[in-house]
Formats: structure tokens, C-alpha cells, sequence
């Protein structure tokens, strides 16, 4: 848990690091039960390409980060974190675009979930405590260069923890070996779903947009002519149809055979499509 000086939760900043500690409370034990995890955001779709894709090390999107990209101050977050972690006695490698999702053996998924949680209690302090400069004796607001999207920022902690946590346990050959992106694809293109892994919903305002999903503007979308294997039309059918939003769902459903377990494993097989998902390490295995 995350605390405050007071010892209690602050929830203008602290509400984030529950996506971390619910894997490792002491309610969680069973996960260790679990081969592998994939640790994302709620914005996010698995796709078909995970489907039998057991890598032994932790993938994530070494291309897709957003602690710090359009910050005016990301040279002041990104020497913060370096200094910081330096203060604990460890090294920080400068990796610092990795994105949110990460999928891997459950017992490296569960060590880096562990470590966030305790980097977070640890930058709230050495960051943002009494004394510092995001909070000196005599501020009653945060300084302008440490508001958001100026420099360091308290509300985005759980990602500066978590960059922290993944410089430390990825060895070279680890961040190395990530040329593909596997994680963390965003839900506008017209690309392939097949050579993925799992995508994730940004602030974006072209479809597939959560802002428009949010707002109703779905609800009389025509799925009926939506080639699932794709990108934009995969996220567009997952959204519609678990939320009863958009019309030609059947037509859709039934154009793929999907049952009533809703599984969309055979999506790409169905369009012809032959990409797969790829990883050039003996260790990986896809079947």
C-alpha cells in the first residue's frame, strides 16, 4: 500500500499502484499457481497472438513508453530517476521508454509487481515528501515544473516505479532482444492483430477512441463489415460487443463462427492471415 505521512492512502495519487498490489497482497497467492501473467492497464486487448505464446523472459514495448515523452521536463524526470535509483545503490541503465504492459513468467511478473510497489512508496518520499523540491516548507501548490506535463510528476509515480523496476531486474540482452514491440500496439491502424500481442487503448480520438466508446458514440456503429484480423476492427468488435453497443454483431459473429465462449483464437487463420508473432530466442517458445 501506498502511504502518506500520515499513514494513510493518498487518493489523489495513489488509486494506480492497486493494478500492482493486487498481484501481490496477501490475497494473491494463487497466481503463483500461474505459468505466466500479463500485467496491463484496463485499457487493453489481449489478441489471438497470445494465444500458446509462453516466452520464458518479460516482454514489453521497449518503443512505447509514456512516463515522460511530452513532457516539457522529461530531461529533468529522466535524471530524477537515474539520481534516485543511484540513491538506492543500484544503477539505473537509462532504459526509460517501456511501456506499461508487461507478459512473462509469473514469478518475474510478480518480482517486478513487488518492486513497483515498494519503488512507489520510495519515490513518493524521495521525490515528492516534505523538503523536497515538489514540495518545499513553504509551497501551497505544486511548483509549475512539477506539475504535469512539465517535469516530475506526483500522479504518474506508479510509471517512474515501475521504468525503475524493469532497469533493474532486464538484463542487456533482455531489452536487446525486444526488437518487436509485442505490447503496448495502439487501436488506430489498419494493420495486422495476428503479429501482436496485446494492444492498448491511448488518447486517441480516431477509432477504435475509448473517449468515443465512453461517450455512446458506438452505440449505431455497423460491425457487419469488420475484418477482425485487423488492428482498428479487432478493438472496435471487443469493446461493441461486450458492451451491447453497435448493430451487425451477429453477422460479424457468425462470418467468424464465434461461439457462445466468444473465442476469436481462429480470426487470423479465418482471414488467410499468416502473420505470427516472432521472437529469435531459444528460450521462447510459441506452439
Amino acid at each position: 500500500m501506498i502511504m502518506n505521512e500520515y499513514g494513510s492512502r493518498d487518493n489523489r495519487y495513489d488509486p494506480y499502484i492497486n493494478s500492482h498490489e493486487c498481484l501481490v497482497n496477501p490475497n494473491s497467492g494463487f497466481l503463483t499457481k500461474y505459468s505466466h501473467i500479463l500485467r496491463a492497464d484496463i485499457d487493453t486487448f489481449p489478441t489471438p497472438g497470445i494465444v500458446g505464446f509462453w516466452p520464458d523472459k518479460v516482454l514489453a514495448n521497449k518503443y512505447q513508453g509514456y512516463t515522460f515523452r511530452n513532457s516539457s521536463g522529461m530531461s529533468k524526470i529522466t535524471e530524477a530517476l537515474k539520481e534516485a535509483t543511484s540513491y538506492l545503490g543500484s544503477k539505473h541503465n537509462g532504459w526509460h521508454d517501456i511501456g506499461s504492459s508487461w507478459f512473462g513468467p509469473s514469478h518475474k511478473i510478480l518480482k517486478l509487481s513487488l518492486m513497483t510497489v515498494a519503488l512507489s512508496r520510495y519515490l513518493r518520499v524521495y521525490m515528492f515528501g516534505p523538503g523536497t523540491h515538489c514540495r518545499c516548507a513553504s509551497c501551497t501548490a505544486l511548483p509549475q515544473d512539477c506539475q504535469w506535463g512539465s517535469g516530475p510528476y506526483a500522479g504518474t509515480v506508479l510509471l517512474y516505479a515501475q521504468e525503475i523496476a524493469m532497469n533493474l531486474v532486464w538484463t542487456q540482452e533482455e531489452f536487446d532482444s525486444m526488437k518487436t514491440g509485442y505490447l503496448d500496439y495502439g487501436t488506430t491502424s489498419n494493420e495486422s492483430v495476428c503479429g501482436m500481442l496485446e494492444l492498448h487503448v491511448f488518447h486517441n480520438a480516431e477509432p477504435f477512441s475509448k473517449f468515443s466508446f465512453g461517450a455512446g458514440k458506438y452505440k449505431e456503429y455497423d460491425m457487419s463489415g469488420l475484418i477482425l484480423s485487423r488492428v482498428r476492427d479487432y478493438a472496435m468488435y471487443l469493446a461493441l460487443k461486450s458492451s451491447g453497443q453497435g448493430i451487425g454483431e451477429k453477422i460479424v459473429s457468425q462470418k467468424y463462427s464465434i461461439g457462445k465462449d466468444g473465442s476469436l483464437a481462429d480470426v487470423c487463420k479465418q482471414d488467410g492471415d499468416k502473420t505470427k508473432v516472432e521472437y529469435k530466442d531459444d528460450d521462447t517458445k510459441s506452439t
